[in-house]
């Protein structure tokens, strides 16, 4: 093969314009870059792919339209079922986003205040 490994950027549109370079060279064989927390989202509406060669970098990307939506349920209930005082048992409830077309799962904890400080994975 004549694939050393890939090039992964941010892009302004599917076919790369207007390119910011995620991470480094990603070797052949890995099939994976990671997008740093806090990376500011800019004018960017696509994640761009493209093959790497000994010779050059492929001209035509794979592209990616990636979303970057946050959404918040609304009325969270739990019924506490267990019967000891310092222990939680039962069914969160909530009502789903207007919108939740881009959710593809919900993280659930508890925390000892509404602002979610000292939150813990449930």
């Amino acid at each position: 093969s004549l694939v050393i490994g890939y090039m992964v950027y941010l892009a302004s549109s599917a076919d790369g314009s207007n390119r910011s370079q995620v991470g480094a060279f990603v070797p052949e064989g890995i099939t994976e870059s990671t997008v740093l927390a806090d990376t500011a989202i800019n004018a960017f509406t696509h994640v761009v792919v493209y093959i790497k060669t000994s010779k050059a970098e492929q001209t035509t990307p794979t592209a990616h339209l990636f979303s970057d939506t946050a959404l918040a349920v609304s009325d969270v209930t739990l019924v506490d079922r267990d019967l000891d005082a310092t222990e939680l048992g039962g069914v969160v409830e909530w009502v789903l986003p207007y919108d939740e077309l881009p959710i593809v799962a919900y993280d659930v904890y508890v925390a000892a205040g509404a602002d979610g400080a000292g939150r813990e994975f449930v």
